[in-house]
């Protein structure tokens, strides 16, 4: 594989939800701290925004061809 990943949006994502699934308080926001930094996921009515600081770490040309 490509090795260990800086951040993991949808595993945050997947530990916020746990959290409100275990504490029975209406919550609206979680912060979670990944190895270099922190990322925030919010709750509002039926969607989940998710929140961090971003950085490009690669380059490229996609080619597509119908």
């Amino acid at each position: 594989g490509a090795g260990a990943t800086a951040s993991c949006g949808s595993g945050a994502v997947a530990v916020a939800a746990a959290i409100r699934k275990i504490f029975p308080r209406d919550i609206k926001q979680v912060m979670v701290q990944m190895t270099n930094y922190e990322l925030t996921v919010r709750f509002e009515a039926s969607s989940v925004y998710l929140s961090g600081p971003t950085a490009r770490v690669a380059k490229g040309i996609f080619y597509y061809k119908p």
